[in-house]
Order: structure tokens, then C-alpha cells, then sequence
């Protein structure tokens, strides 16, 4: 069927109330597939969502339950045929009560095996909502409640209309009722199967969470009816929820599909993406083997998993393998083309005449997907990423059916997403998104409270709608399904996936989902939900993101005062689930403490494996990578490995948690992680800085930029340089240690007004291997690739902002008399991600504590007073996310100094000026200090 408008009418809890007749608000009308049609006199009418609050309340019994989302549209252009207008008033149709069905579920006489799951799965879902037994029979489906496609009941002669040859009409379905029943009709039985949750979802019935624990089934004496909508989703690949290995964990695995199912995530087209070219290879090794220029040519050589694109031989034995595995599989909706990952592009002068990697790519994309269309099959797709080399959107047009999906991380030369939403949009007619919602086993973000992107609510409800906007039609969410921090953040994308107005209803389903999954204890659990919401900011320093350890200290005190609530049940289950996940990120923060902390942690993991509230195997496999690899005191023992627990641990594997077990959790959890009591101070010292005017006596020790390994710096910096004439200290690169194609640093000078005075791009040209310095030791000059040497108008204090994009860069500069440079460390200005060397910064007079937000590690780190002595470790207090350092009388109005060997720090200094220099000759300070420092020393 073509594609149509909805329009929301009738009663929604979300909504407000709208009669039947259509008078109490004006509609919206919607847009789908790209096109809108003109209003006609013949319309659908839907009503609204079933009002479980009244059901629960106990108003009465509803004589008709007016259903929910999306409604009314016009009937599409003539050319495909018309639906039957629909009737007017709406046709009201009882289906069960006093609990005797009215209507059996009718099925076609020959009806595939997913229509006949979905009619059973109807029959026992109103059976339990109605206490009756609905009886699944055959039929024509033009009486009862008919569940299936147009093919399955021929009697219905105007439900042939439907159009599902192409991607975007294959999951359209019917939902209404009539005089004789119900029609739950989709263009293809995965439609059909949406129909049938659809109707559940709008009766009140919710599966929030894979587990049994998650389902929510109303209970209604009297089920009356009233519905009429035409469905099509808004992302026609929905793919959310789901993560690496789940066939190495079938209790996730089974349970992740039913709830895609359930919550109309399980789409029907399947797109394939992932990278291909090594697999191509793999597969046809004896012919790369015999025909070497296949290969790509890579400094003089035939080698790699790249292939040379412009030879036409390649080409035509790619597509030739293309046709054959679709001719193998003719099942296939896609196949994809997308390149291997990482660079070794070929450089022959061919090639290079073909343009990008970009270009190449879609050059053989394209190739394919014209021949498997011309297999006789219908509509093939190709799918493609645009991704790391092959992310700059192309020069050429895109065949219609090449699916490009973009990311948003791994780019590279500079390209932002916003371009690639414009520049792919242009030549390509369709487009996905490849999410990355939660890390898999490469970061401990996709566990970790309030650092997923699945947490981060806000920017669910802003992204999707906004890409679906630009012509995004197929989303790729994968990740690290840990549920109990990402849950909600899936619930809430698969609603938004299919219609993306339910964005605006972020609050109101968060709301709903609060009161149906913990009714008595919704209040309590809204500060857990609080807590893991990235979104959630430290309320002592807004702007600043809640460290995770007063995260699982708010969701402790959360589940602490929502458990007396729910005394027993199904809400009691939901609340422990929480529980046992809190215990889990609990015990991960001390795993790199003792050999049996790390057995604490893996044997909590694998007892609360089934109830889904954590991804047991992708941690499992974090764990091998970056503690046991790295941690010669940590060791997996007795047979364990990444996909298993350690023979210690498979004694009480399967054994359920007692009720004492859990209370005992939560004591010693709210005990662990009290709510602070801190007078955190952060101070606005004003605009403007001048050169502090100390000494350059050199016998104070001066520190350098610091880098370990090859990553180098990865982080924004900004500068604050200043001179008595007009030549700031020279400054040197070398950008490219890390992701060496991510694009050019950027820097901008500014003037202390903010105006900018010079601008330009430093190249990451380091080229792999990649170079590496030893942590400690500082490159010399002659080392960088880059040297930037700026001249000023005249003297004073210039800001320097460098702009990274990721790729990973080394710095150092040419300190000398009349000069100075220092790093801003402020709250607006972190600094992130690097080695610090020997550091001074100023504490103003009247300080009695230094107060900086960081992630700071006991033992890493060294704060040095002005008399040369180091503060004792257990004096400098790191907690709640913060660090404290004491300042004894005597010791403010003077320079302090730190270091620290934590790779990945990030530094806000607070109560103090946010100003780092290598050496204290170097210092500024805002202009608000000057009369505080020695006289004589300031010079502006």
C-alpha cells in the first residue's frame, strides 16, 4: 500500500481526551516515506490508548476502550485500489465478557507458521488481559478476530492492495474493527504479527524488559473495542536491544527476541552491514591467491583484504559471487558490500582515479546491487557503512538500492555527521544509522551507570526523530545489552523507531513506565531511573556529569526506599533485578583490587545471568581484555574463560538469591555510598589574566608534556600564552598517533576579548606504524611534524584553543624569558586524557582546601606544597568524584604544584584558578588576584 498521514484522535492518557466526533482538538497529520498526501474525503479513524489508570482505579468497567497512538488518513491514490471507508461513528466490538470470548481468532486455511504463533500468542495474551479462552479456528476471516495477511483471506477482496515488494510498505498493517469482529491484516505476516501487539500495547499490556518479571497484563471483565489505523513504522530496520554473542548466552538471546517482537523492534527486512571485503576474500582465497592484483596495491605490494576496485576483473568476479550467493539464498533481503575495516586502500593510479574510498566503495556497491536486481527476484538491497576511511560522503550517485548507514564516531578527515547527513543524503536514496547505544567489550561505558548512550534519554528522544528527518530510515543500535542501565533507553527508542512523535512524549512514557512497572514504589524508583539517566548532572557543579559512584550510591538509596513498598510480587522482582545489577557495577569498581574481588564480581555475574539485568558473556569478555591481560595479579582460574565462569564459581551458579542475600546488598551498599555532605565551591574569578610575574629561578624543577604509548593526547586543549612583546613561545606537533585519517587539529587565536585573530590546521600525517614515546620522556623539537610560530599584535595574555578530533597528538613548546604558557583546567575548560607532568598552579589567599573534579586514582597522582612537601595520600581525600586537598595556614597565597601518571585523567579545578604551567615563571592569573601577589611582580 502507498504510503499515508495518521492523525490522533480520541481518548489518550498522554494526549488528553478527543471525542469520537472529532471536535474537542485539532488533529496532526503525519508524514511517511518521504511523501504527503493530500487530505481526502475518505479517512481512517483510530482512537486512543486504553486508560490503564482507570482500569486500575477501579472506574467502573469501560464500555469501550479507545486505543492509542496514531490515527486517521487518507485512503492512498486510487491507482492502488481503496480500502472500504471506514464506518462512522466508530464500530465499537465486544470481545470477551463476564469472562466468555465473544470472538474466536480466526486464521487462514493456509496460513504460514509466524500468523499461526501470532493468533496463539493473541488467544493467550486476551485470554489472561479477559479470563476467557479464545479458540484459534480457520476461516475467511470476515467474521471473528482475523489475524494474518491479504493472501490469507482472498474473501477479503480489498485488503490485496497492500504493497510489501519494496522496503518501505512491507510492514503495513490493518487494525480495525467492524460489526463481525476484528481485522489484524498486514501486508506480510511480520506485519500481521505487529498488528497483533499493537492491539495488546493499546489494550495496556507492556513488556518493558526481557524477563518474565517485565511483563505487564492487564485484567478487564469487559473487553470492548473500537479501533481503525493504518500502521507503518517511521525506521523500517529497528535493530535495539539486541548485542554481540548472544548465541553464546540462550537465556538472552530467546528473551531479547520475544521482547523486539513484543515492542514491534523485530523488523521485517533484514539489512546486512557488517564488513564484507575480508569475508569475500576469505571465501575466494584460491582465486586472490592466483590472480594477485585483485589485492590492493600497498607500498608496491599485492596484499591486505582490500581489493583493487578499478580492476574490471575484480569487479565482475565480486559481482559474480554476489549473484550466485543470492541465487543460493534468494531468501535474502540484502547482501552487504560494506568494505574491511581499518586503511590499506589501494594505491594505484587506477584507483586513486576513481576518487575516495568513498567512492570505490560505491562504485562496487553499486555494481552488485544492479545485478542481483536483475536476478528476477524483486527488489534486492545492498547495504553499505559509511564509516572510518569511507566515511566522507561520495562523489557519484548511490544505486536506489544501496542502503548506506552512517556512523557518528569512527570518522575520518574532519568529517562530521551533520555532513554526512547532507552529503550522503544527496546521493543516496536510502539511509541507516549504526548507533553505538552501548559499548560491547571495548568500554566499561555500556555497563557502567550513566554512560551509555542508551542512557542518556535526552538524546534518544532528540537524535531520532532528528536523522529520521533527513531521510534515515534504518537504525543499527547495537551494544552492550545490559539492562538494567540500558533498558529504559531500548523501551524508549523502539517506541520512538516507530513513530517518531512519541519523542515528544519522552516524560509522559518514562511516567507510565514508572507507574506500571512499580506502581506503590514509582516515586522511589524515579531516583534510580534519575541516577543511570546520563543526562543527570552533579548538583554542585552543573554541567558536570554525575560521577559513577554517586550514581550507585542514589540508585542504592533509591532501591533502599522503593523495596518496604513492594512487599511481594512482580514489582518485588523488578526492584531485586535493580538490586543485583547496582551489586554488579558495586563490586566492578574494586575488580582490580584482589584476586577475590575479581571472584566476587565473576561469581555475581554468572548467578544473576537470567534475569537479563546484565550482559554477563560481553563483560566477561571486557573483563579478559583490559583486567586480566593487563593485571598479572588477576588471574581467571580453575578452567574459566571469556565465555564461562571459573570452575569456583559453578558450585552456586544456578542458585536463585534469597531474600536475606538481597536485603544484605542493599545495606551494605547505602552504607558503602552515604549521600555527600559537601560545600563545594565553585568560584567565577572574573574576566581577564595577567602574567603572575614570578621568578624564573631555575633551580625550581620544571615539568614537560608528558605522553604514554602511542595514544598521545586525544582530548581539546586551550592555551593561555603571554609575552612582553610580540612573539609568543613556539609551539610543535604531531598529530595521528591514534586514528592518524580522523581529520586535521584546528586552532584559533583569540585576543583577550575572545576575537579571533589567526586561525588554521595542523595535518595528522603520522603514518602507521604509528610512533611511540616511553611514558616519561619528552620528544624533542626535531621529533614534530608541525611547528606553529605566531606573532601578536603586542604584548599581553592570547588564548590558543586546539580542536581535536580524536585522532591523537603529541605537543611541546620552546619555553624562554618573556614568555609563558599555561593549560586551562577550569569547569568550563577540563582537561582530558593526558600524562601530567610536574604542574603549578596559584591558590589564592584565604583558601583552607584546594577543590578540583576529577577522576584521580589513589597512588597515581602527587600534590606538592610550597615548602617542597608532598601532602600524605590519606589527607588528600578523592571521592564522590571530587578531590580535596587540604591547605594548611601558611600555605595559600603561594604556588602549589601536582602530578600525576593516570592516562586518562579529567581535571576541573574548582575554588582555585583553572591555570597550569610547567614552571611557576610562567604562571597567569586572573586579573582579580593581581593585587594579592607580591609587589612588583605583576606585569600587565
Amino acid at each position: 500500500m502507498s504510503d499515508v498521514k495518521r492523525k490522533s484522535t480520541c481518548f489518550n492518557p498522554l494526549n488528553g481526551y478527543v471525542d469520537r466526533n472529532r471536535v474537542s482538538t485539532p488533529f496532526r497529520w503525519r508524514r511517511i516515506g518521504g511523501r504527503n498526501w493530500n487530505h481526502t474525503a475518505s479517512e481512517f479513524l483510530v482512537v486512543d490508548m486504553f486508560d490503564t489508570h482507570a482500569a486500575r482505579l477501579g472506574i467502573g468497567m469501560l464500555a469501550v476502550i479507545w486505543l492509542a497512538y496514531a490515527v486517521a488518513g487518507p485512503v492512498p491514490p486510487a491507482a492502488h485500489g481503496a480500502m472500504p471507508p471506514a464506518p462512522d461513528p466508530f464500530v465499537s466490538v465486544r470481545l470477551a465478557q463476564d469472562g466468555v470470548a465473544q470472538w474466536p481468532v480466526v486464521i487462514g486455511h493456509e496460513t504460514c507458521e509466524q500468523v499461526r504463533a501470532a493468533a496463539g500468542d493473541l488467544a493467550d495474551m486476551l485470554g489472561r488481559i479477559a479470563g476467557a479462552d479464545f479458540e484459534v479456528i480457520e476461516g475467511d476471516g470476515r467474521t471473528g478476530i482475523a489475524v494474518g495477511t491479504a493472501e490469507d483471506f482472498p474473501a477479503l477482496d480489498w485488503i490485496d492492495r497492500f504493497d510489501p515488494a519494496g522496503v518501505e510498505g512491507r510492514e503495513d498493517y490493518l487494525l480495525r474493527s467492524h460489526d463481525d469482529g476484528l481485522w489484524l491484516v498486514g501486508a506480510l505476516p511480520t506485519a500481521a504479527r505487529h498488528a497483533v501487539w499493537d492491539l495488546l500495547q493499546r489494550l495496556g499490556y507492556r513488556y518493558y524488559f526481557p524477563a518474565p518479571a517485565w511483563e505487564i497484563v492487564p485484567s478487564m471483565d469487559d473487553l470492548v473495542v473500537a479501533v481503525d489505523t493504518f500502521e507503518r513504522p517511521d525506521y523500517h530496520v529497528r535493530r535495539v536491544g539486541s548485542t554481540l554473542r548472544m548465541g553464546r548466552a540462550p537465556w538472552l538471546q530467546e528473551a531479547v527476541r520475544d521482547w523486539q517482537i513484543r515492542n514491534r523492534a523485530a523488523s521485517d527486512f533484514q539489512l546486512s552491514t557488517g564488513h564484507a571485503y575480508q569475508a569475500i576474500v576469505r571465501r575466494n582465497q584460491a582465486v586472490f591467491d592466483e590472480n594477485p592484483e585483485f589485492l590492493a596495491l600497498i607500498d608496491g605490494e599485492r596484499r591486505g583484504n582490500k581489493m583493487c576496485i578499478s580492476n574490471p576483473d575484480l569487479r565482475a568476479f565480486v559481482v559474480e559471487d554476489a549473484v550466485q550467493r543470492m541465487l543460493d539464498r534468494p531468501e535474502l533481503d540484502s547482501l552487504s558490500m560494506d568494505p574491511s575495516d581499518g586503511g590499506g586502500w589501494c594505491e594505484c593510479p587506477g584507483c586513486e582515479a576513481l576518487g575516495t574510498p568513498s567512492d570505490r566503495a560505491v562504485v562496487l556497491a553499486n555494481a552488485v546491487a544492479t545485478a542481483i536486481n536483475d536476478l528476477g527476484f524483486g527488489p534486492k538491497y545492498v547495504g553499505m557503512y559509511a564509516y572510518n576511511w569511507h566515511s566522507p560522503p561520495t562523489n557519484i550517485d548511490v544505486h536506489p538500492n544501496v542502503i548506506v548507514s552512517l556512523e557518528s564516531t569512527h570518522l575520518r578527515f574532519g568529517t562530521t555527521l551533520e555532513e554526512m547527513l547532507e552529503g550522503w543524503g544527496a546521493r543516496a536514496r536510502l539511509l541507516g544509522k549504526r548507533e553505538a547505544y552501548a559499548r560491547s567489550f571495548t568500554s566499561s561505558s555500556g555497563f557502567l551507570p550513566g554512560q551509555s548512550r542508551a542512557s542518556n534519554l535526552p538524546y534518544i528522544a532528540r537524535t531520532l526523530p532528528h536523522w529520521n528527518a533527513h531521510g534515515v530510515r534504518f537504525l543499527i543500535g547495537g551494544g552492550n545489552a545490559n539492562w538494567g542501565v540500558n533498558g529504559i533507553g531500548f523501551y524508549l527508542a523502539s517506541r520512538i523507531l516507530w513513530d517518531v512523535r512519541a519523542a515528544e512524549q519522552k516524560d509522559a512514557i518514562i511516567d507510565e513506565f514508572l507507574d506500571h512497572a512499580f506502581g506503590p514504589a514509582a516515586n522511589a524508583m524515579r531516583g534510580y531511573f534519575t541516577a543511570i539517566n546520563r543526562a543527570t548532572e552533579a548538583p554542585e557543579v552543573p554541567g558536570l556529569g554525575l560521577p559513577v559512584e554517586r550514581r550507585i550510591g542514589r540508585m542504592y538509596r533509591a532501591l533502599a526506599e522503593a523495596r518496604p513498598l513492594s512487599p511481594n510480587g512482580a514489582v518485588r522482582h523488578r526492584i531485586d533485578d535493580l538490586i543485583l545489577y547496582t551489586r554488579f557495577v558495586d563490586l566492578y569498581q574494586n575488580v582490580r583490587e584482589s584476586q577475590e574481588d575479581f571472584d566476587a564480581l565473576v561469581a555475581h555475574l554468572w548467578r544473576m545471568r537470567a534475569r537479563n539485568m546484565a550482559d554477563v558473556i560481553n563483560t566477561m569478555a571486557y573483563l579478559d581484555r583490559f583486567v586480566i591481560r593487563r593485571d598479572d595479579a588477576i588471574e581467571m582460574v580453575e578452567g574459566g574463560g571469556r565465555f564461562r565462569p571459573a570452575g569456583i564459581h559453578r558450585e552456586r551458579e544456578d542458585d536463585p538469591f534469597s531474600d536475606q542475600e538481597i536485603m544484605a546488598m542493599l545495606a551494605q551498599g547505602t552504607a558503602a555510598y552515604p549521600a555527600p555532605d559537601m560545600d563545594i565551591q565553585v568560584v567565577d574569578f572574573g574576566p581577564g589574566l595577567v602574567p603572575a610575574g614570578f621568578d624564573f629561578d631555575p633551580d625550581v624543577p620544571r615539568g614537560a608534556p608528558v605522553f604514554h604509548g602511542s595514544e598521545g593526547h586525544r582530548g581539546d586543549l586551550t592555551f593561555e600564552l603571554w609575552s612582553r612583546d610580540r612573539r609568543l613561545p613556539a609551539l610543535y606537533f604531531s598529530a595521528g598517533h591514534c586514528w592518524p585519517g580522523r581529520g586535521p587539529l584546528r586552532w584559533s587565536l583569540r585576543d583577550e576579548s575572545g576575537a579571533a585573530i589567526q586561525a588554521g590546521d595542523i595535518p595528522s600525517n603520522v603514518d602507521p606504524p604509528r610512533q611511540t614515546v616511553s611514558g616519561g620522556e619528552a620528544w624533542r623539537a626535531t621529533d614534530f611534524t608541525h611547528t606553529l610560530r605566531l606573532e601578536v599584535p603586542g604584548p599581553g595574555v592570547y588564548r590558543l584553543e586546539i580542536e581535536n578530533t580524536g585522532q591523537g597528538f603529541f605537543w611541546d613548546y620552546d619555553p624562554r624569558p618573556g614568555t609563558g604558557l599555561a593549560i586551562r583546567a577550569d569547569p568550563a575548560t577540563p582537561v582530558r586524557r593526558q600524562w601530567l607532568d610536574r604542574h603549578y598552579f596559584y591558590v589564592p589567599r584565604g583558601v583552607r582546601e584546594i577543590q578540583l573534579w576529577g577522576t584521580l586514582r589513589e597512588g597515581r597522582h602527587a600534590w606538592i606544597r610550597p615548602d617542597g612537601e608532598t601532602v600524605p595520600h590519606e589527607e588528600a581525600l578523592t571521592a564522590h568524584g571530587f578531590t580535596f586537598v587540604p591547605v594548611p595556614p601558611g600555605m595559600d597565597g603561594k604556588v602549589w604544584s601536582f602530578r600525576t601518571r593516570h592516562n586518562r585523567p579529567e581535571l576541573r579545578f574548582l575554588n582555585v584558578p583553572g591555570l597550569l604551567a610547567y614552571h611557576p615563571g610562567e604562571l597567569v592569573v586572573p586579573r582579580k588576584l593581581k593585587d594579592e601577589l607580591p609587589a612588583g611582580k605583576i606585569e600587565e
